[in-house]
């Protein structure tokens, strides 16, 4: 009996490969047909993707916007920045308060962007998942975790819910 949908399309993968390669093809224009949609701030781009810069110049993108839709997203790079509430995140992320006191991150808002993003850190209470609550509201994002896509529901809104407009948790606590 399989265990989860991931289960299935590892069983699919080594069943029929062609059949597993169409749908991923789907779910990356999935993915990319949502990212024209999320916010896209070019300069903060260039900033924490220089790799996309060195692509731009290289003639592979027109653009970094370019970038970002047809390659980014798929990186499960953020098209700008979230805000970061720098007291709540350093109390909530003790390991990145201590990694910005020993001077590896400048501050919260880089610990972010850098690490904490790719992490599955929220980056404000008001960012912070309540897990069983967005999984009962957005149950594919909870097959999105389970396919693999993402590391937990909190990266899975980090990447992709927040620009979407998700709520993270119930209004009005």
């Amino acid at each position: 009996m399989l265990r989860s949908l991931r289960d299935g399309l590892l069983l699919m993968l080594a069943e029929n490969p062609a059949a597993f390669a169409t749908r991923f093809r789907k779910v990356a224009e999935l993915l990319q047909q949502r990212a024209g949609s999320l916010p896209f701030d070019a300069e903060w781009y260039a900033l924490a993707y220089p790799d996309a810069v060195a692509a731009v110049e290289a003639g592979v993108f027109a653009d970094l916007h370019q970038h970002f839709r047809e390659q980014g997203i798929l990186c499960g790079r953020m098209g700008a920045p979230m805000p970061v509430d720098e007291p709540w995140y350093m109390q909530a992320h003790p390991a990145a308060a201590a990694e910005i006191a020993a001077g590896q991150f400048s501050d919260a808002r880089e610990h972010f962007r850098r690490k904490g993003f790719f992490e599955g850190c929220a980056a404000s209470r008001r960012h912070q998942v309540d897990a069983a609550w967005y999984r009962a509201r957005y149950p594919q994002a909870q097959l999105e975790v389970e396919m693999g896509y993402y590391r937990s529901l909190q990266d899975q809104y980090n990447r992709v819910g927040h620009g979407l407009g998700f709520i993270p948790a119930p209004q009005g606590d």
